[in-house]
């Protein structure tokens, strides 16, 4: 019987806001369902090519509100994913998994206004029995050549797909340079080193506080590393790395306007990232 594997490539977090928007625009709901599919499909499963649709069953109660709007958008899931079907019933839905009928099983919240309403944090949860094709994804330094550009000052963003649902970016830094503290404002995003060194600071905000410096860590070339929801990070090449460095984005929906911290004010300032030479 195989076993079991919880993944953490995203477990979606609601905050109250976000699941009273949700509930408005379906489209939006379904966004956020997607978003591990799509940063699954566009990195791990290939970017070059068609990726392989993963058999899928959602686990969702009857009364759930967000069942409606899942049944509605059904087709446009499919474009992503198989669909095996829908149900209630999680002891089944694993069991389709062990047997190997399903690749993925993802399990929605029962409550998840209550539990938002109660001050608790409400998650979609994704199971499979795969590796993780994040983790095992090659990327090809000629399949990245393209896309690469640097320049002074400041580091360089290349798109090398967009559309409604994801799109797929590479990042040139020169020692010295790096992002504003910002959050993803809603989008699940995935980076991978190409080559050098990247430095990451993560950060807590708190409205009393204001910015709180959290820790740091430095991720070398073949890192592969995830941002939860709500999430406020820096990203950079070292002062002192002594190379050039390459890192390919992912993002799912698309990014589009930014919030922007400072260390020990509460500060919130809004930032569009649109330098795209190529």
């Amino acid at each position: 019987m195989k076993s079991l594997r919880r993944s953490t490539l995203q477990a979606l977090t609601f905050m109250r806001k976000e699941v009273a928007d949700a509930l408005r625009q379906p489209r939006l709901l379904l966004t956020l369902v997607l978003g591990p599919f799509l940063i699954m499909a566009a990195f791990g499963l290939g970017y070059r090519d068609e990726p392989r649709r993963m058999k899928t069953v959602f686990v969702v109660a009857d009364g759930n509100p967000l069942k409606g709007q899942l049944d509605k958008y059904t087709k446009d899931i499919e474009q992503f994913v198989e669909v095996v079907g829908t149900t209630s019933d999680d002891a089944e839905a694993r069991r389709q998994l062990r047997d190997g009928d399903v690749d993925v099983v993802v399990e929605f919240p029962e409550t998840p206004l209550d539990d938002i309403g109660g001050g608790e944090q409400s998650k979609i949860t994704v199971v499979h029995t795969r590796l993780d094709p994040v983790e095992r994804t090659a990327i090809t330094d000629d399949e990245v050549q393209p896309y690469l550009g640097f320049k002074e000052g400041n580091y360089s963003r290349h798109r090398v797909m967009k559309n409604e649902f994801v799109e797929m970016l590479v990042l040139c830094w020169k020692p010295g340079q790096r992002t504003p503290i910002h959050d993803h404002n809603g989008s699940h995003g995935v980076v991978r080193v190409q080559q050098g060194l990247m430095s990451e600071t993560i950060f807590a905000y708190d409205v009393d506080k204001g910015l709180c410096h959290d820790t740091d860590r430095e991720c070398p070339t073949g890192t592969v590393t995830g941002a939860d929801l709500p999430d406020i990070h820096r990203l950079g090449n070292p002062d002192d790395s002594g190379q050039d460095l390459i890192t390919v984005h992912i993002y799912a929906p698309p990014l589009g306007v930014l919030k922007t911290y400072k260390v020990g004010s509460s500060q919130v300032d809004l930032y569009t990232p649109n330098d795209f030479p190529t």
